[in-house]
């Protein structure tokens, strides 16, 4: 717990990142709601800028990429790298980061131009050579509920979350809890929703997270720099929400399930910030000369 409390609780930490933050607070609620007025105006243009292979797929597996090296650079940091704990969960995290972007270029079968074999023809949906649409439901349900939970529950209610890691003697854990503004970024990605039950999940998780937003907001100073972002945030999820559901896209000829890929846009450049974050805070904090 003293590395947990050291980072979480500097000052200059704080100071280092604020601008940081900050930017991203605001600059991904925005792009939500630019995605979602795109749904509006130009759908058509919103589904070619989410094909196999485009622009929005590689910016995904780019950002996932990245979210990898940066947890494996944080894992090689002394302040990680000297506990057996948290430098094989850094290794694991940063392996979870580098197996979503893989799976999301299917491991670079059409880069390489390779064939899918017997088994993913037949048992892909997508006849593609990746693990998550052999049981697409199943899969996206696990991985949002999760990142849910890691993204959001746990930061804003960091408290709760903290005394259960302790409870099970896994303190030296919290060094790796996102920080309450990453859950307001994640936020922003939640509300691009499908009317389709078999994925009532995701409504789950909007009914649940915006009180927690809320709850978020009233704990939060009037000069937090949380507060104008949680609100926007907000806005960009209702946003969201009526742009995936207001719209016929199948009556459009265009793919149901296209607005899956620009949530895990969202998603992945978040994990990318949660890399970075937590890379700048194992780094060892050059003292000034003087001090």
């Amino acid at each position: 717990m003293g590395y947990a409390c050291a980072v979480h609780g500097s000052t200059e930490v704080t100071r280092r990142h604020s601008r940081l933050e900050t930017l991203f607070l605001y600059l991904i609620p925005i792009l939500s709601l630019g995605i979602s007025a795109l749904f509006f105006i130009d759908p058509y243009l919103a589904d070619d800028l989410a094909q196999e292979d485009y622009i929005v797929e590689n910016v995904t597996a780019a950002a996932a990429l990245i979210a990898a090296a940066l947890v494996m650079l944080a894992a090689f940091t002394p302040s990680l790298r000297g506990d057996r704990l948290t430098f094989v969960t850094a290794l694991a995290v940063g392996l979870g980061f580098f197996i979503i972007a893989g799976e999301e270029i299917s491991w670079g079968q059409r880069i390489f131009n390779r064939e899918s074999n017997e088994f993913f023809l037949e048992h892909n949906i997508q006849g593609e050579t990746n693990f998550h649409n052999l049981h697409t439901h199943l899969f996206m349900a696990v991985f949002h509920v999760g990142l849910f939970v890691i993204l959001i529950v746990a930061p804003i209610f960091k408290d709760a979350t903290a005394k259960l890691l302790e409870r099970l003697r896994l303190g030296k854990l919290m060094v790796f809890l996102p920080r309450q503004w990453l859950a307001v970024v994640y936020a922003s990605s939640i509300g691009f929703v499908t009317l389709d039950p078999t994925y009532l999940h995701y409504w789950v998780i909007i009914l649940i997270t915006i009180p927690a937003l809320g709850y978020l907001f009233k704990r939060s100073a009037r000069t937090d720099v949380l507060r104008v972002p949680i609100m926007l945030t907000i806005v960009a999820i209702f946003a969201a929400i009526a742009a995936t559901t207001l719209i016929n896209y199948e009556a459009l000829g265009i793919r149901p399930w296209f607005y899956s890929e620009w949530r895990e846009m969202i998603t992945c450049i978040t994990l990318a910030l949660y890399g970075a974050d937590l890379w700048l805070q194992a780094r060892p904090v050059s003292t000034p000369r003087g001090v």
